[in-house]
């Protein structure tokens, strides 16, 4: 942001320009004044952002395409919308904990009371989401493996163990999901968070230069800048 020319109070007093203390309290006054620009043009009406979207994914060498993603849009029309990208893993679960990860985080969303929680406090609101999603995971893996006649329990710690027979040894439900999800909040703030090794990365589109944004050569293709 930048602030207009005339809201900045520059003294002409030469003892102050010549005084630190007074030129520490020049950028006190403009962080301030920076603070509340902020907040003024938050507190606008301004128009949602425009979003486009698109999703696809590579089975890679696996014998299973175990990743999928999803975006929701908030249905009161508020300009909210989240996207989300799961990566399962392992060979029996890693299909259903993605797949049963987005389910809850998609029914969690739809909770209007939960949408509010993020916008007052991404970070907690995040993690009760992240936590609920986590359920639903745990909560599938039961259910497959109880179907497919095996004895499931829990362990103190909070982990799956399965057997076929009383007398077989007890074996851990090896599977999971990452998640990287982006909120665009009332289609002004911006917000990400992620669990596991994934992450969102911020870009813009440049043209020229190939896909760096530089260059200033013939090559007017964009690119994406990071």
């Amino acid at each position: 942001l930048q602030l207009p020319p005339q809201s900045i109070d520059r003294s002409r007093d030469p003892a102050c320009r010549a005084s630190r203390s007074c030129r520490g309290s020049s950028r006190a006054s403009t962080t301030a004044q920076m603070a509340q620009l902020v907040n003024d043009v938050m507190e606008q009406d301004v128009p949602p952002v425009q979003v486009r979207l698109g999703g696809a994914t590579d089975i890679g060498g696996g014998r299973e395409n175990q990743d999928t993603w999803f975006s929701w849009t908030d249905p009161a029309g508020s300009g909210s919308t989240v996207f989300g990208v799961l990566d399962g893993h392992g060979r029996e679960v890693g299909k259903l904990a993605a797949t049963a990860g987005r389910d809850g985080i998609l029914a969690w969303l739809d909770d209007a009371a939960n949408m509010e929680s993020i916008r007052l406090n991404p970070t907690e609101g995040f993690a009760i989401m992240f936590a609920h999603a986590h359920s639903c995971v745990k909560e599938a893996f039961r259910e497959s493996l109880t179907s497919a006649g095996w004895t499931v329990e829990d362990t103190p710690e909070g982990y799956l163990l399965k057997r076929r027979q009383a007398m077989q040894p007890w074996q851990c439900v090896h599977g999971g999901t990452s998640c990287s999800v982006l909120a665009l909040i009332d289609g002004q703030r911006l917000v990400t968070a992620n669990v596991g090794d994934s992450s969102a990365l911020l870009g813009r589109v440049a043209i020229g230069g190939g896909g760096d944004g530089g260059g200033g050569g013939s090559d007017r293709r964009p690119g994406v800048r990071g």
